[in-house]
């Protein structure tokens, strides 16, 4: 007779990091009452470390004020979200408010749409 193997258990923990980053980053981006709770909670767990996500956040929440202080806050935590600042289309939705310009220019990046005003003479 062959015994029936059972499934191993969950290992959740308990604790404070029990729901992964990915799961709050998909119900924070929502509206309501249970989306705002979910980014209060990113917010409050991960703020150093997922500014970039949570500037991503109010890029789908259309909160162009809280992008830009998030953005400013990633660029002094070393975000290395920022690299990808070109390619988010969340983000990219944004190219035309002149912070967006400015902040490309303050952490050293080209911004979308400007020439550049060194042209190498032939």
């Amino acid at each position: 007779m062959r015994r029936r193997l059972s499934r191993p258990r969950s290992r959740r923990s308990r604790g404070p990091f029990r729901t992964p980053r990915w799961r709050l980053h998909g119900r924070s981006a929502a509206t309501g009452p249970a989306a705002d709770a979910a980014l209060r909670t990113l917010i409050d767990r991960d703020a150093n470390s997922s500014a970039y996500l949570i500037a991503e956040i109010y890029a789908l929440r259309n909160d162009a004020k809280a992008i830009f202080e998030w953005l400013d806050r990633a660029w002094s935590n070393r975000d290395p979200g920022i690299l990808n600042l070109h390619f988010d289309p969340f983000i990219l939705r944004f190219r035309d408010d002149p912070r967006f310009a400015a902040f490309c220019r303050k952490v050293g990046l080209s911004v979308p749409g400007e020439t550049s005003s060194r042209r190498k003479s032939t």
